[in-house]
């Protein structure tokens, strides 16, 4: 799922875009309530999530108005014009120090992605918050698409339990499956060298944010072993 549709989604929860605003703009202080709002500000308000590389750039890079996202190539100069721009506020969840200020499951979902390019921090995240045990599934999806873990949203029903989904669970086994497909190709190649070179390359690609890459590995040794040559991985 695109991870624009994933946000409009998310936040389309009058709560939800109500603690965005008190946690980025009062300090996490209930000034805006979800009565407050109309419909359409939870759909198309002037709060923008920011994509995310290795790097903390990507997509649509840093653009804080309406003109800088909209593209106007072709479209004569009058016709902009006719076009109403506003200001953006750019949330780079990656930069945010201090997620104490959301009070709703904004807060879950914020630090998966902040700790999405460390898998041990990541873990200690899931494993140390119940909430992640059970989490609404649009907020399961918003987490997995930012944090490019395109593989959790793929199996997220098989962790499903009156409703809600456990990210616990699915983020093990998805660690668990790169392990055990480590030790199959040790057994394979015959070199007990197997198990640790794909654990140390599951580690790295889950660092790198590269889910996608991992599951295909699990399954592709031609690729696997591109991969290896990539990281610099392969004995010698």
């Amino acid at each position: 799922m695109k991870q624009d549709l994933c946000a409009k989604k998310f936040f389309s929860s009058k709560e939800r875009y109500a603690d965005l605003i008190n946690g980025l703009a009062c300090q996490g202080r209930t000034v805006v309530k979800s009565e407050d709002l109309q419909e359409l500000d939870t759909q198309t308000g002037a709060w923008r999530m920011e994509g995310f590389g290795r790097d903390g750039r990507k997509g649509k890079g840093k653009a804080r108005d309406l003109h800088g996202i909209l593209d106007f190539s072709g479209i004569p100069e009058e016709l902009r014009e006719l076009v109403q721009n506003y200001r953006i506020q750019v949330v780079e969840v990656r930069k945010l120090t201090d997620t104490s200020v959301f009070h709703t499951d904004v807060r879950q979902v914020f630090d998966f992605i902040r700790c999405s390019q460390d898998s041990e921090k990541l873990r200690e995240l899931v494993e140390g918050d119940p909430a992640y045990q059970a989490m609404e599934e649009d907020a399961y999806e918003m987490a997995a698409a930012y944090a490019q873990a395109g593989k959790l949203v793929q199996v997220k029903n098989e962790y499903r339990k009156e409703g809600k989904i456990n990210m616990c669970e699915g983020l093990e086994a998805l660690i668990a499956e790169g392990r055990e497909c480590g030790r199959e190709e040790g057994r394979e190649e015959g070199r007990e060298e197997g198990e640790d070179s794909f654990a140390r390359l599951t580690e790295m690609l889950l660092e790198d944010s590269r889910i996608e890459d991992l599951r295909r590995a699990t399954g592709d040794k031609q690729f696997r072993k591109k991969l290896y040559e990539e990281y610099h991985l392969l004995q010698s």
